[in-house]
């Protein structure tokens, strides 16, 4: 249906978002030169791990490993 229902946000448990979030305050904290920036950067791979695996996407589960 063209009409996305607030459920369509949490289509994936929220997974995807918290994986957003992780990796864009990765991102800012490796910027200001902090070593949990790495921290926040693997907790993110594995959520898109976790994501891929939800969605059958070994392209996304490789990628992430491998980084």
């Amino acid at each position: 249906s063209p009409c996305m229902t607030h459920f369509a946000i949490l289509k994936y448990y929220g997974i995807d978002w918290m994986a957003v979030v992780l990796m864009t305050t990765s991102m800012y904290l490796l910027s200001q030169r902090n070593h949990y920036g790495f921290v926040f950067g693997a907790l993110s791979n594995l959520c898109w791990i976790v994501f891929g695996v939800i969605v059958w996407s070994i392209a996304d589960i490789s990628a992430n490993i491998v980084q």
